[in-house]
């Protein structure tokens, strides 16, 4: 499966079907009658190649304009660190600069560029959430996250499905910065 989602398969359409193959795979872990622990257990010894890997998917998907595998290695990568949670902490100086880049440049117009945000902001939440237990390291990333989803939420009609991503996207921001969400929570109050 790796191998058909890497640099040396030539279509993308395989590409792309290969890491809907894996999103299923990481979907069934999470909806598995295995305990956490177990499912953390089986994916581990795969975690740092599979986050490599999709990293350059999402950016290879990125550069294509590919929304399909955009859509696909996203979903994978917030499979992936909500299924493995603390576990998923080394991984985030590395994927949370180029979500957020989408996020901050992305100009959602369109129903496909509204979902793949939406994405976004749902991948970026779940990687905040697993770094909780290092907060106090991250609190200014956290705090920039936090002000832009209460910012971006300004911007869009309550009927917008980005809004529901925001509002569960503040749930994991408030378990990683605890007591110090308190400002966001005025605001959003």
């Amino acid at each position: 499966l790796a191998k058909l989602m890497s640099d040396s398969e030539p279509s993308i359409r395989v590409k792309t079907q290969s890491c809907n193959s894996l999103v299923e795979f990481l979907r069934g872990l999470l909806n598995d009658d295995l305990t956490p622990e177990e499912s953390v257990k089986l994916i581990s010894n795969y975690t740092s190649d599979l986050v490599k890997l999709l990293s350059q998917l999402f950016e290879f998907s990125l550069t294509k304009s590919y929304y399909p595998l955009q859509e696909a290695s996203l979903s994978a990568i917030s499979l992936l660190s909500n299924l493995l949670e603390k576990n998923f902490a080394p991984y985030y100086d590395q994927l949370m600069p180029g979500l957020k880049k989408l996020f901050f440049g992305l100009n959602a117009q369109s129903a496909e560029q509204k979902k793949l945000k939406s994405n976004t902001i749902e991948t970026m939440s779940f990687l905040c959430s697993s770094i909780a237990e290092d907060r106090d390291k991250y609190i200014k990333d956290l705090n920039e996250i936090a002000n832009a989803f209460l910012n971006y939420m300004k911007t869009i009609p309550e009927e917008d499905p980005q809004l529901t991503s925001i509002i569960n996207g503040f749930t994991h921001l408030s378990l990683a910065m605890k007591d110090k969400f308190e400002p966001i929570l005025q605001q959003l109050l």
